[in-house]
């Protein structure tokens, strides 16, 4: 699987959470991060499922919201 401006090496390097990038992604970015489509992304986006950042009209994506909501799928606790 691959976006237009991420790397195969870059997408494995963030599937690994040990590893993954601090700050935010791009929506692209973070669909690939959560293995996704992009339609699937802004639907949850405007649902408020997963917390977004505008700036301009930019739209991006912090790690560790979708880190808590991957957690929150998965049952986990979340902090």
């Amino acid at each position: 699987m691959s976006a237009p401006g991420i790397t195969l090496m870059e997408y494995e390097t963030m599937r690994d959470t040990s590893t993954a990038p601090a700050g935010a992604l791009s929506r692209v970015e973070a669909a690939a991060y959560l293995s996704i489509s992009t339609r699937l992304l802004d639907d949850l986006l405007t649902a408020g499922e997963i917390q977004k950042i505008k700036i301009g009209r930019k739209t991006l994506v912090r790690v560790i919201d979708l880190d808590a909501y991957l957690a929150e799928l998965a049952g986990e606790v979340v902090q």
